[in-house]
């Protein structure tokens, strides 16, 4: 085991790919980047490898998408040579009925931007079970490319708060297309750690943890992202997981086509979204977290403490839901099931956004007279499958139903 330190200060070296043709008569050669096609050159009855190499590079230079200006291009009669104009890695495909041989690692692109040796502390490239910190990097110095380091499992990695550094790319371009290079991050680490010491933190941090058992601990994370997304963006697959979050604006799997499995998430401050896509057993919020939740999945014990607030988009079945912090805010367009409720005093159940049924199997009011459990149901959504448990009287518990809903009940 190794610590490795993020350094980011590497040569830029462009990338140089080639096109090799193997030349046969009256065939469609074609490259595309980004499945957008950049090159369509059809040969005629006594193909030549010339007249082939000539007719791509015609239109390659020609090109007006934006991937292709991202490399100049030239032939010498038998290869087409693409170079890139930056250090940034472009990805040539052949896509046509005619054989292009393509090779994109002539020379590897290189930049501070790479997950690469020369960007780390002693030129060592981060093995399995080594640390590796990022701290004191300029956005200048994010960590935009190589991304894809899914064969590695570290024992740590920790992204401090002094660290602007991006890790990770948008779903579109700086040059305006939709991003076909990886945008996140793709390791696995027994620890997460984000946020801590002094600093602003990053405005995006984009990691993919895989499917091995990662511990996350998100200290702080920047006061935003870029482009509406949230500063902090994870994807993790593996039912042990566990998600600890003191502050900060994160997202869990949220982008489309992500999915995600947690055992047990405690958010005890910021502002936590959860995927659709996401499996989650136990989630607890308290003090002031702000959590939304868009997954179906079943959820084993739902917990609110404090002031904290979860709004369900979806429609998860919940086991066990313990309102002693609120509201629980339930707008789902599928029933859902809650098994056990308890509710506590001045706490609110609040189904005005209910789209459809939710029954309550077991109801707990552990409230008083004088400072009620609220349930809000104008529309009539709730279904009390058993009589409510109510050992301080039925004055502890207020069912605001259908005409009586002329204001929200506000808790203090």
């Amino acid at each position: 085991m190794a610590t490795k330190i993020a350094r980011m200060d590497a040569l830029e070296v462009a990338q140089v790919s080639t096109i090799t043709p193997t030349p046969a008569n009256s065939t469609n050669y074609q490259v595309s980047i980004n499945t957008k096609v950049v090159a369509d050159y059809t040969s005629d009855g006594s193909a030549t490898a010339q007249e082939i190499v000539e007719g791509l590079e015609a239109d390659l230079t020609a090109s007006e998408v934006p991937e292709a200006l991202e490399a100049t291009y030239a032939e010498n009669d038998s290869i087409v040579t693409a170079t890139g104009t930056t250090g940034k890695p472009f990805t040539l495909v052949s896509a046509g009925t005619g054989t292009l041989t393509i090779s994109n690692t002539v020379t590897a692109a290189k930049s501070p931007n790479h997950w690469i040796a020369e960007n780390f502390d002693g030129a060592g490239l981060p093995v399995s079970n080594d640390t590796v910190i990022i701290a004191e990097l300029t956005e200048d110095q994010s960590i935009l490319y190589g991304l894809d380091q899914n064969a590695v499992d570290l024992d740590l990695l920790d992204i401090r708060a002094n660290s602007q550094a991006l890790i990770g790319l948008g779903s579109y371009d700086d040059n305006g297309y939709y991003q076909y290079r990886d945008t996140h991050l793709k390791i696995s680490a027994d620890l997460v750690r984000i946020g801590d010491g002094d600093g602003d933190g990053s405005r995006r941090i984009n990691l993919d943890l895989g499917t091995g058992v990662t511990i996350v601990t998100i200290v702080k994370t920047g006061a935003q992202g870029i482009d509406n997304d949230a500063p902090v963006n994870i994807i993790a697959n593996n039912v042990a997981n566990i998600l600890y979050m003191n502050s900060g604006i994160v997202d869990l799997g949220t982008k489309p086509g992500n999915t995600g499995a947690w055992a047990s998430l405690y958010v005890e401050g910021g502002i936590l979204e959860v995927g659709s896509g996401t499996t989650l057993v136990n989630v607890t919020g308290s003090n002031a977290a702000v959590i939304s939740l868009a997954t179906d999945s079943t959820i084993t014990t739902l917990k609110l403490l404090d002031s904290a607030t979860i709004t369900l988009y979806g429609s998860p079945d919940i086991t066990t839901a313990d309102l002693n912090g609120g509201p629980l805010v339930i707008k789902n367009n599928d029933p859902l099931i809650i098994t056990t409720l308890n509710g506590y005093s001045n706490r609110v159940l609040d189904l005005s956004g209910a789209n459809t049924n939710v029954t309550i199997t077991d109801s707990n009011i552990y409230a008083t007279a004088d400072s009620p459990f609220i349930i809000i149901d104008p529309h009539n959504m709730a279904i009390f499958t058993n009589a409510t448990y109510l050992p301080n009287g039925a004055a502890s518990f207020r069912y605001l139903s259908g005409v009586e809903q002329t204001a929200k009940y506000a808790p203090t």
